[in-house]
């Protein structure tokens, strides 16, 4: 969780710059109103949010696992926070961070990909993930990746839609696309996003190897923006990251809240 409290203080300031009065209306699908919590809210089991302030942190808990996993619940709950979240008024940008210690999103589920029987099917999540992951990329409301432990394959792909990444300075957190070890390419829009973050000789060499990229050389690639050290490391106090996410730092650029909150949790 090094990495929700400064992610919750840099999409404050982005977001004024971006929105802010004589600035132009969010882009159409991104419909801004005020609700109250959705009842579906009550019976999420892999995704929850809860808001600090006016940035909402959204935490990844995939049940009875030791890893997050891409799997059709954790997407479709996935998908309706950040609905919630874009249509909630009062909320101006979004942190997203694992609740599990060493591990953000280990990748899809490899249970959901095997147990499609044709072409189409395959496409068809394929295809899924691309529309939610171009939302993201595109979103009115600024969203900070907050990496702790490993972050692969569709993880990655999550992280890299986002507009800003922290991740921790732990042996645990590592970042890569071993899902070409299966015969796959990233399917979700990595292959046209990675190339444009990190050039194209680093993504070919991550997309065609698998290899995971430790978190120092992710920021000098330019896969990660900023590094952090986790909680408890330079006489830090160990906290929990819900209490962390509260404490705002400001930064330049994107959100001061949300890089702020990211930045202060601690792995």
């Amino acid at each position: 969780m090094a990495a929700a409290v400064r992610a919750i203080g840099s999409l404050g300031r982005f977001t004024a710059a971006k929105y802010g009065p004589g600035r132009r209306a969010p882009p159409a699908g991104y419909a801004c109103r005020n609700i109250s919590t959705s009842q579906a809210l009550q019976t999420r089991t892999h995704v929850s949010y809860d808001i600090k302030g006016d940035v909402a942190v959204v935490r990844f808990n995939t049940p009875n696992s030791k890893v997050n996993t891409l799997s059709r619940q954790l997407n479709a709950e996935f998908t309706d926070v950040m609905n919630e979240i874009w249509a909630n008024e009062a909320v101006k940008s979004a942190v997203l961070i694992s609740s599990k210690p060493g591990s953000f999103i280990a990748g899809a589920d490899i249970d959901m990909i095997e147990a499609c029987k044709s072409a189409q099917e395959v496409t068809q999540l394929s295809q899924e993930g691309q529309k939610m992951l171009e939302k993201i990329e595109q979103s009115p409301k600024p969203v900070v990746a907050a990496i702790s432990g490993s972050c692969l394959g569709g993880g990655l792909e999550v992280a890299i839609a986002c507009h800003y990444r922290i991740a921790t300075k732990d042996k645990k957190t590592i970042l890569g696309t071993p899902e070409v070890l299966l015969g796959l390419l990233p399917g979700a829009g990595g292959t046209q996003r990675l190339p444009k973050m990190v050039g194209i000789p680093s993504a070919f060499d991550m997309m065609l190897t698998g290899r995971n990229i430790r978190a120092d050389k992710a920021k000098k690639m330019g896969l990660v923006d900023q590094l952090v050290d986790p909680l408890g490391q330079r006489g830090c106090p160990s906290v929990p990251w819900s209490a962390a996410v509260t404490q705002p730092l400001r930064l330049t650029e994107i959100s001061s809240e949300a890089v702020g909150a990211a930045s202060v949790l601690g792995g």
